[in-house]
């Protein structure tokens, strides 16, 4: 792996002015079903069909950082959001900060325009948060190429952010591949009758069921009442640790159907490359959290807003690092 050397700070982009809807319910509703997409139970996986592949695609991963700030006038929340591209063993990195503060207090709204008022501080910053993420995303992540993202496609009331997005993915013949390394969700083991009340969660069943370089079949997951509203996933074991979740949205698997194995083999590839047992990560997606992680301490936020006469709370002073 190359030695890391700079860090680039991107000004955010101006803010897209097409609305996305948001449901204030959790995602997925009721109406759901799971169901089975291929026959085998289980799928070896090719690392050196990975390498070779490798060479034939181009591909980045991105991870973000945040930090809180507790004060009894509000809450700041500091994000370093990091895409990492690779050409030509190369690591390009892309980095964007972004700093929020919210209050329930419309007194201080009226005396400061930067700040936001909000009832609800933590659900206005995932909002903020995963609009961020989405404008940055699709403005420097490179067309034709593969997009490796830590979390979920798919996470609580704001899921409808990332749903709409895929369209602009796939216009750019970008591949939004999301990753999960730590979930208690019981999709399968609820939905197939042979395996419920057996484990405690899919990760769980999966991790009894599979191998060192293995996966599962993929499963789709979908709302009836909206298909669009839709995952294709499975559980990837690569070493003798806790599996993984590989998520696509439907539109993508179906569109790049004919790719998804060699992806997958490429993904194991670049797990093993990375080689760490304590934190499986592939390889773009770790070097993108150490950028996010060196970007965020270049801020000395702590610092910033002790001397702007904010009270941090108790706990803040206490555990802020």
């Amino acid at each position: 792996m190359k030695e890391l050397k700079q860090v680039n700070i991107i000004l955010p982009p101006n803010p897209t002015d097409e609305p996305m809807s948001l449901k204030g319910f959790q995602f997925p509703p009721n109406a759901d079903i799971v169901h089975p997409l291929e026959e085998q139970k289980v799928y070896t996986l090719d690392s050196k069909n990975g390498n070779r592949y490798l060479k034939e695609v181009s591909f980045a991963g991105y991870d973000e950082s945040i930090y809180k700030y507790l004060t009894l006038e509000g809450e700041a929340y500091l994000t370093s959001h990091s895409l990492v591209l690779i050409k030509n063993d190369n690591f390009i990195p892309v980095n964007l900060l972004t700093f929020y503060f919210y209050t329930r207090s419309k007194v201080l709204t009226e005396k400061l325009s930067n700040i936001k008022y909000t009832d609800n501080p933590n659900r206005e910053f995932q909002r903020d948060y995963i609009k961020d993420k989405i404008d940055f995303l699709i403005n420097y992540a490179s067309s034709n190429s593969i997009l490796f993202i830590d979390g979920p496609l798919i996470g609580g009331d704001l899921y409808t952010y990332m749903i709409h997005a895929i369209d602009k993915f796939i216009g750019n013949n970008i591949i939004p591949i999301f990753f999960v390394k730590n979930s208690d969700s019981n999709l399968v083991t609820d939905y197939l009758t042979d395996l419920t009340g057996r484990y405690n969660s899919d990760m769980h069943w999966s991790h009894t069921l599979l191998k060192n370089g293995q996966r599962t079949r993929f499963y789709k997951y979908m709302d009836q009442n909206n298909p669009q509203n839709a995952k294709i996933f499975c559980y990837l074991k690569p070493f003798k640790l806790c599996p993984q979740r590989i998520e696509f949205h439907v539109d993508t698997y179906d569109r790049y159907k004919d790719n998804i194995s060699n992806i997958l083999d490429l993904v194991y590839y670049l797990l093993l490359v990375q080689g760490d047992l304590k934190n499986p990560q592939i390889r773009p997606i770790a070097i993108a959290e150490k950028y996010a992680r060196a970007t965020l301490k270049a801020v000395n936020i702590n610092r910033l807003l002790h001397v702007s006469g904010l009270t941090p709370t108790i706990n803040q002073t206490r555990f802020g690092e």
